[in-house]
């Protein structure tokens, strides 16, 4: 289950808001004074606060809006309410205030002339002769917890179906069914999304607009060393031993699939590599028996990882007769082995995923 972002009662964080409002504002030395109307008509629509800023050159108001979250999704609907709400406060100058405003937030408000400021520090206030510009503040707040969490091995059998595929509606149910999960695990990494506008969403269904940003985000999260590793040993040739695996692990029916360098190589061959990489999921005994590996602390010519979760063979296709994981998963184990896999990972991710990323909405998933 997905924990909860930072969460604060409504009169606490509009008082927390307010509190750093004041603060940013009374450090410029023109500013004579910051109060806020302590009794705003309960009227729906209305700002969730008003300031009264004086100054040597006259009085001037803010209207704030203030929200538990400050990705895109909370940052468009401030804008059009305080929007909405010139109309009412003509000469006032818009707020939007967050425990922490994304970057992403941050130029959707800018562009818009709203001001924003959030609890860890960042702001942009700029009206009148007044500017106040702060940037780079990290996020302060346990509100990563959800977006670590979608990555998490069942969260994230949803995004490998989403992001191995090209950007095209998907109904609910049919996500479930393609992920093997449930359907309220896919209602709230659908919200996580939607709320990053990482995907939008119509009548055809849920479509991935940012897929680099999601796996820019994931890759900074993932391990292949999540994985269980044995390291071995054998006297065989690179591509005899893998062929060699693959027809052992074939006829016994364990699940088994060529990634990194060994996966690389026959999906966007541009490296040679010295080792072979795979992942196989069960009867490891039987499969280093079979084919005479040692077990070895250095030195070794293959690394088999046993897989932290079964989605790792979601979307594995086969090239020159071996099954090689999908494009998604050869980047992020090649993005998390430093050097010479960052440089495969940003090749796959060039030369194949955003090849994939760029079909378009061709298709419906529908159901």
């Amino acid at each position: 289950m997905l924990k909860s972002s930072y969460i604060l009662k409504p009169d606490e964080l509009v008082s927390k808001a307010e509190g750093k409002l004041r603060e940013a504002l009374q450090s410029l030395p023109f500013i004579e004074s910051v109060s806020f109307e302590t009794e705003i008509a309960p009227v729906p629509g209305g700002p969730d606060f008003i300031a009264l800023l004086r100054t040597s050159q006259g009085q001037r108001t803010i209207i704030g809006e203030v929200k538990n979250q400050g990705q895109p999704r909370f940052a468009r609907a401030a804008i059009n309410q305080l929007l909405r709400l010139r109309q009412q406060y003509p000469n006032a100058y818009p707020v939007f205030i967050a425990p922490y405003v994304s970057p992403d937030s941050a130029d959707i408000l800018s562009a818009q002339g709203v001001g924003y400021l959030d609890l860890a520090g960042n702001c942009l206030l700029s009206f009148d002769t007044i500017f106040i510009r702060i940037q780079g503040v990290p996020n302060p707040f346990p509100q990563r917890r959800d977006l670590k969490s979608i990555f998490s091995p069942k969260s994230s059998r949803i995004l490998r179906v989403l992001l191995n595929s090209p950007p095209t509606p998907w109904k609910v149910e049919n996500l479930r069914q393609q992920a093997g999960v449930s359907i309220g695990l896919v209602a709230t990494v659908r919200k996580i999304l939607l709320d990053r506008e990482w995907a939008t969403e119509d009548k055809a269904g849920l479509v991935l607009k940012r897929p680099r940003s999601i796996l820019d985000e994931w890759s900074s999260d993932y391990s292949y060393h999540r994985n269980e590793i044995f390291e071995y040993y054998s006297i065989e040739g690179m591509s005899d031993l893998e062929t060699k695996l693959g027809v052992f692990c074939g006829q016994r029916g364990i699940k088994f699939a060529l990634t990194m360098f060994s996966g690389a190589a026959r999906v966007a061959p541009h490296t040679r590599f010295n080792r072979v990489f795979a992942y196989i999921d069960d009867k490891l005994e039987d499969v280093r028996d079979q084919l005479d590996l040692k077990a070895v602390d250095s030195g070794s010519n293959i690394m088999i990882l046993k897989p932290y979760d079964t989605g790792v063979f979601y979307g594995v296709k086969f090239h020159e007769n071996l099954p090689v994981v999908s494009p998604v998963q050869l980047y992020l184990d090649l993005r998390s082995y430093k050097g010479r896999g960052e440089e495969a990972a940003e090749f796959i991710l060039k030369e194949v995923l955003e090849k994939i990323w760029s079909q378009g909405r061709t298709t419906t998933n529908e159901k």
